[in-house]
């Protein structure tokens, strides 16, 4: 089968400006971050573009959308040499690889190494991301053909790019830990981690720790000596020692502590704030425990994932980067979504087409609006207004071409308070998320896979997918069946499950060789400089020195 001319410059048009997408995501990470790590985030954006582009053309092509594989795996037409028609999608496809890749880091920036996110995006863009491509978008993926005839159905990758990449980019962040100046500690006069606040009031006394002790902390900052040029012994014993995620490594010797053993700090980041206290303390905090349960701790829980309070937040450098660049995301979302259609050729094909275009630019729309009717219950600045709207992108995402319109207004006011929810669970992990974006793509993504079980027209997916699912495949609320819901569902586990193993034993594995974290005296005195890269904006040094 030949395509016609219109297809290919269909596809052509449409995979130049879905890698608009790579510019957009380098300027909100670069106006996201400290003015100390911009350059460095503009060169992890470049690197994940390249290392994508070349791993998904070698072999992630072949895994993806190979002829000779199986049900969960390609094989066959590695090296891309575009001698066969369907190539002519290949660039396309590689702007989705690069975007899961993406993702990842704008969660772990500031303080991952080049070396291992570069790592990552290799294994991904070769191995992981691909064969949920062909899970989902292969003919012959066990996704794609679905149970009972029932499939997931994931039009333009809510799921299987957004969901995917940040639940790498979740795992990555939790082995990493915070940045340094993120959630620093303070102590009380007898030595515990009492509640963080911004400075450190009182000055820790020695104290036991398991494996090497933590470097210099002054105010939330580590302190190189003058000398220290190189990593020194003490740096690398402590940072292979430490588990982790864990700041400060200053746990206390069980067996040697007389304190009791609620009073240490033995917390993994996110399962507890790390703070010891005394005992009258910890005797209020249970009573108040227990009052919550009596007049209903499940709605103080459920209150606390909308309303908690980020603590020291580190301010973006420059939140017109951030506007320019989500602007520029949601422009490059209309070939993300609509370069989906693989032609344009017969009227259905063309209605998708309008479908997908006018519900990608309504459902962001309403979910602003959202976020300003309930600006006085929760208050956000231009940088969560923006992350509003991109999670209203990656939630219409997979339903964009098989709702219809109306279904934008649910889609968009669920987005916002998915956002609210997703980003109170980061803080309550304790997973420092530079760029918000957990809470765009991991909740975005899971609310759009959702959402095609729920308001998907059964009728228009029997068109478009020429009646090969049954009659009455289509969403909840238009067929009263739970089928195609369940499986949005039993993809949205199988896709995470399959991430999750992948991330955590690649991460893991860095952070023991010690290849994950940059240096601490290079993150405190800023990888730009530290790197060789410059300065992105000199006057601050100058402002401050």
């Amino acid at each position: 089968m030949v395509h016609p001319e219109s297809s290919v410059i269909w596809y052509a048009n449409n995979g130049w400006l879905l890698f608009l997408m790579q510019i957009g995501f380098s300027l909100l990470e670069a106006g996201s971050v400290s003015h100390r790590s911009v350059l460095d985030t503009m060169v992890k954006n470049l690197l994940d573009s390249s290392v994508c582009m070349v791993c998904f053309w070698a072999v992630g092509w072949s895994f993806a959308y190979g002829t000779t594989g199986n049900s969960f795996i390609g094989c066959g037409d590695f090296f891309v040499d575009g001698s066969s028609d369907a190539h002519i999608s290949f660039f396309y496809q590689v702007g989705f690889v690069a975007n899961a890749a993406t993702i990842v880091s704008g969660l772990m920036a500031e303080r991952a190494q080049n070396s291992a996110y570069g790592a990552m995006s290799f294994l991904f863009a070769s191995f992981v991301v691909p064969i949920m491509f062909h899970w989902v978008w292969s003919p012959d993926g066990w996704l794609y053909k679905g149970i009972h005839s029932y499939p997931y159905l994931d039009f333009a990758g809510s799921g299987v790019v957004h969901m995917v990449g940040a639940t790498a980019g979740f795992i990555g962040s939790w082995v990493l830990g915070p940045r340094l100046r993120r959630w620093p500690r303070t102590y009380d006069e007898s030595g515990s981690p009492s509640p963080q606040q911004p400075t450190l009031d009182v000055e820790a006394p020695p104290k036991k720790s398991h494996g090497a002790e933590p470097p210099n902390v002054e105010n939330g900052i580590v302190n190189a000596s003058e000398d220290d040029d190189a990593p020194s012994e003490a740096l690398d014993e402590y940072r292979s020692s430490t588990p982790p995620g864990h700041g400060d490594g200053s746990c206390e010797d069980s067996q040697n502590s007389s304190t009791d053993a609620s009073e240490m700090c033995s917390s993994i980041p996110g399962f507890g704030n790390g703070s010891g206290g005394d005992d009258a303390e910890m005797e209020d905090e249970d009573k108040d425990e227990d009052e919550d349960e009596e007049s209903g701790g499940a709605t103080e829980c459920c209150h606390n994932f909308f309303h908690h309070p980020d603590q020291n937040p580190i301010e973006p450098v420059n939140k017109a980067y951030v506007v320019i660049g989500g602007m520029l995301l949601w422009y490059g979302w209309l070939a993300f979504n609509s370069g989906s259609v693989p032609a344009v050729q017969t009227q259905v094909q063309q209605q998708a087409v309008a479908r997908t275009t006018i519900n990608t630019m309504l459902t962001p729309a309403i979910a602003v609006i959202t976020a300003y009717l309930f600006k006085s219950i929760y208050p956000w600045d231009v940088c969560t207004l923006i992350s509003v709207a991109l999670t209203a992108l990656a939630a219409i995402t997979a339903p964009c071409a098989l709702v219809h319109p109306a279904f934008c207004i649910p889609i968009g006011v669920m987005a916002f308070f998915t956002h609210r929810f997703f980003r109170n669970v980061a803080l309550n992990f304790k997973v420092d998320d530079p760029v918000d974006a957990f809470p765009v793509h991991f909740g975005g993504g899971l609310l759009g896979a959702l959402s095609v079980g729920l308001f998907a027209d059964d009728v228009i997916i029997n068109e478009y997918y020429l009646n090969m699912y049954p009659h009455d495949c289509g969403g909840l609320f238009y067929v009263g069946n739970p089928y195609l819901l369940g499986m949005q569902c039993l993809g949205c586990v199988a896709m995470i499950s399959w991430t999750a193993v992948w991330a955590f034993m690649f991460f893991n594995l860095s952070h023991r060789f010690g290849r994950l974290r940059i240096r601490f005296q290079d993150e405190n005195l800023g990888i730009d400089i530290a790197k060789g890269h410059g300065e992105a904006y000199p006057y601050f040094a100058l402002a401050q020195g």
